[in-house]
This record gives C-alpha cells, sequence and structure tokens, in this order.
C-alpha cells in the first residue's frame, strides 16, 4: 500500500525472507469445540509409512504428552484431511484445567519410530 502520490523506489523496500521451518512443524491442535487438527506434517508422516493412516496414539496421564507411531495395525486413524471432531479429548483437557486452544508442538523419532 503506498500513501500520497503513489511513487516509491521498489528497489529501496526491504524483502520478506522466507519463513522458517517452525511454520512446518508437527502440530496438534485442540479446540474449545472439540475440533482437533493435525499439521500437514503429521499427516505426510503417518502417511510415508502406512496408507492406511492407521497409528498407536497415546498420551501421559495429564495430556501434556502424546506420541503417535505409525502401525499398520493401529487402532487409531489420523483423517487424510486432518481434521476430526474429538470431544471427549477436549473434556479430559479441559478436567485438567487447560486453557484450550491447546496446541501440542513435536517432532519425529526416527529410532523410534515415533
Amino acid at each position: 500500500m503506498v500513501k500520497g502520490n503513489g511513487k516509491f523506489d521498489f528497489n529501496k523496500l526491504v524483502k520478506f525472507p522466507m519463513p522458517s521451518r517452525a511454520n512446518h512443524a508437527s502440530k496438534i491442535k485442540v479446540d474449545l469445540k472439540g475440533e482437533v487438527y493435525f499439521s500437514k506434517s503429521i499427516i505426510d508422516g503417518v502417511r510415508r509409512d502406512n496408507e492406511g493412516m492407521k497409528v498407536d496414539f497415546r498420551h501421559s496421564e495429564d495430556y501434556r504428552t502424546i506420541a503417535i507411531k505409525p502401525e499398520q495395525e493401529g487402532d487409531f486413524r489420523i483423517p487424510k484431511a486432518g481434521t476430526m471432531k474429538y470431544k471427549e479429548w477436549k473434556d479430559a483437557m479441559q478436567n485438567f484445567g487447560y486453557l484450550l486452544p491447546a496446541i501440542y508442538c513435536g517432532e519425529w523419532n526416527k529410532e523410534q519410530g515415533i
């Protein structure tokens, strides 16, 4: 946007750098409506190991830590679109007193396969 007469020297403007890889981090968001959003990096990581998107999905008792392990015989399926309703997870987090939306950030541990 340009104010005034609209004349400016484009070459004097500062370039925007590309965002860091943090924007591509593995994230899961749980919101107040019980919607859970899985980031593209999680979907791609699970799909790379199995097309059925089945995983062994676990959490610590206080819901602070979660882990996803792709398994062909897993009993939890990550939605290919990346979004699902999961009101029980939202309710459990609210019962622990967590403010929502909550965002889990992580990375793949290739040694452990999680």
